[in-house]
């Protein structure tokens, strides 16, 4: 039997000793690439997700910005004329291209799952590693196109945008307007103009001569006055006729807040001027919730004033409005309007 030659024998040797070191170290390499690329799959999806979720507009009027110079350049990124869809453009513009990305790095890693398996030579583990490389590749690049049909499904605003319009407001050429301030927020009450209690009442409101949503969704024009529909009475209406709407709103509280304390055995009418208002305003309010304050309509019968006001203290009314229940608390008990 012819022996080989030692030399060449050994030459073998070392090169499939390098071989199997070659490809151990591109398991290895296999292996971090793998869950890298899952991780940075997983990073790209959401970020592109959250930025094409985002749809942020300025106000239409006109601002005055330059069209930014952008230091990244981006292909997909355009910007158009109208400056509230900027940051929108830009956010849709990211979110493309990261898609074009994943679809890319996607492509790569197919391929090379298809070259792992073909040259696994009988490998399970090698062929185990390829179809996790191809099923990551595909899920991602499902995953990636999907995400538009994905935010759409959860709600059609998020691939939206459409800028804001936002209406300018103006009274007597002035731009600041008090939306029900003092019953929503708890601010401080301004005393300076009030005189008796409807001007109390006004004080409470707020005024707004263009439509807004209360605090309960309801449209709502002037001092506190209903509408039936946003544009009810127009886009907008003039001090007079807040004034006007205000007044007929209020003597209408003021009758309900009479009938109801007679149904309760209280005398209206013999009760101070700053008591019937403070009923008034509670009736102009809540409505016929102020028919649910049984102690406290005991305790005004009883002229027992301390009582009446820890009844509007203690109450879900008083968690609502803050200020106008402590303020109306305080006048029931001292049965005079604050001073300013």
């Amino acid at each position: 039997m012819k022996r080989g030659n030692p030399v060449i024998s050994a030459l073998n040797a070392g090169l499939l000793r390098r071989r199997g070191l070659l490809l151990a170290m591109t398991i290895r390499t296999i292996k971090f690439m793998s869950n890298f690329y899952k991780t940075a799959l997983l990073l790209i999806f959401t970020s592109a997700l959250f930025f094409s979720a985002a749809s942020f507009a300025l106000a239409a009027e006109e601002t005055g910005l330059a069209k930014p110079a952008l230091q990244v350049n981006i292909p997909t990124v355009s910007l158009g004329a109208d400056k509230s869809l900027w940051l929108g453009e830009y956010i849709s513009g990211i979110y493309k291209y990261a898609v074009g990305i994943v679809g890319i790095a996607a492509a790569i890693v197919l391929m090379w799952g298809g070259v792992m398996w073909l040259t696994a030579g009988g490998n399970t583990g090698q062929v185990s590693e390829a179809k996790e490389w191809i099923k990551s590749s595909l899920t991602g690049l499902l995953i990636a196109l999907s995400s538009y049909l994905i935010l759409y499904t959860i709600n059609p605003d998020l691939i939206s945008f459409s800028s804001l319009s936002i209406e300018n407001i103006k009274i007597n050429g002035s731009s600041s307007v008090s939306y029900n301030s003092l019953a929503r927020s708890g601010a401080a009450i301004d005393l300076t103009d009030i005189n008796d209690a409807a001007s109390l009442t006004k004080a409470y409101e707020g005024l707004s001569l263009v439509p807004y949503l209360d605090s309960r969704g309801n449209w709502t024009i002037g001092y506190g006055h209903k509408l039936n529909s946003k544009l009810e009475l127009g886009p907008q209406i003039t001090q007079d006729e807040a004034n006007a709407l205000f007044l007929s709103d209020y003597a209408i509280a003021q009758n309900n807040a009479r009938n109801l304390a007679s149904s309760k055995d209280v005398q209206f009418n013999a009760l101070s001027p700053a008591r019937q208002g403070v009923l008034t305003d509670m009736r102009f309010n809540m409505g016929t919730g102020l028919g649910n304050f049984n102690k406290m309509w005991t305790a005004i019968k009883n002229n027992d004033w301390a009582n009446a006001a820890a009844e509007i203290k203690d109450s879900q009314y008083n968690t609502q409005v803050g200020k106008r229940a402590d303020t109306n608390a305080q006048i029931m008990e001292s049965g005079i309007l604050p001073t300013p």
